[in-house]
């Protein structure tokens, strides 16, 4: 299966393949050539990958065996930023394999400079390994805390907020703000449910594409494990927004 995201390469081969996804069970011929250069998967490649919240939001839905689902999908990398840009998934095309490459759109590698000018197509191997559990639910009985009680050990920055802009819509220089309810782990991390985008209709496929984009975002923040209260941070929920600029891409 062929899932085509927002870089050059993409969209020449997007415009080939009609942006059309295939029928459950069907398969898409490979698109990556056999002879570009592959980088390891490895930990300390890895800037960026899906968050628990988009991890849910994408999973949401699925019917996913018990014992889950492993795969490996083969994707080219943009290198102006390290991103996927198009994944082969080996198999039948179902659900669960065209969730697989969505999910695959949110990793970002780091590229040295004898990558980024490399001639090749530039490709790695990403292991998936998709479970039930990936399905998170909010604890929606509790009340929302203002977000000021919250003091975060790290932030998304202007640039990773920048680098989340939908790359396909960015020549329409949208400007909205994305707003979801979040929840504080146990272990710190945010779980983000219901995105809203203020300023699209939600047929509108940009829509979609920032409600993703929020909440790719959420797994850049860090909240301390206390409240400025004092009182344990876990199980807090609260409400965040992101208001999306259009890069220096769009402009």
């Amino acid at each position: 299966m062929a899932i085509v995201r927002d870089f050059g390469l993409a969209l020449a081969i997007g415009s080939t393949l009609g942006w059309a996804l295939p029928a459950d069970g069907q398969r898409f011929p490979s698109i990556i050539p056999q002879g570009s250069e592959t980088i390891r998967f490895e930990a300390e490649r890895i800037i960026a990958r899906p968050s628990i919240s988009v991890r849910s939001f994408i999973l949401t839905g699925l019917v996913i065996p018990a014992e889950g689902r492993n795969l490996s999908l083969r994707c080219s990398l943009g290198r102006e930023l390290g991103g996927v840009a198009v994944c082969d998934v080996p198999g039948r095309q179902g659900d669960i394999e065209q969730a697989a490459a969505e999910l695959a759109e949110h990793y970002r590698f780091r590229l040295d400079e004898r990558l980024q000018d490399s001639a090749s197509m530039l490709v790695v191997v990403i292991p998936e390994h998709i479970s039930p559990a990936d399905i998170r639910t909010a604890t929606a009985n509790l009340p929302l805390i203002p977000l000021a009680q919250i003091h975060f050990e790290r932030r998304a920055s202007e640039d990773e907020l920048g680098e989340l802009y939908p790359r396909h819509v960015g020549h329409r220089e949208l400007t909205p703000t994305v707003r979801m309810d979040c929840e504080i782990l146990p272990d710190l991390a945010l779980l983000c449910v219901d995105p809203e985008v203020s300023g699209l209709d939600p047929d509108d496929p940009a829509y979609r594409a920032f409600q993703l984009a929020g909440l790719q975002a959420t797994g850049f923040f860090r909240p301390s494990a206390t409240l400025t209260s004092g009182a344990a941070a876990p199980g807090h929920r609260f409400r965040m927004a992101f208001r999306f600029q259009p890069p220096s891409f769009a402009k």
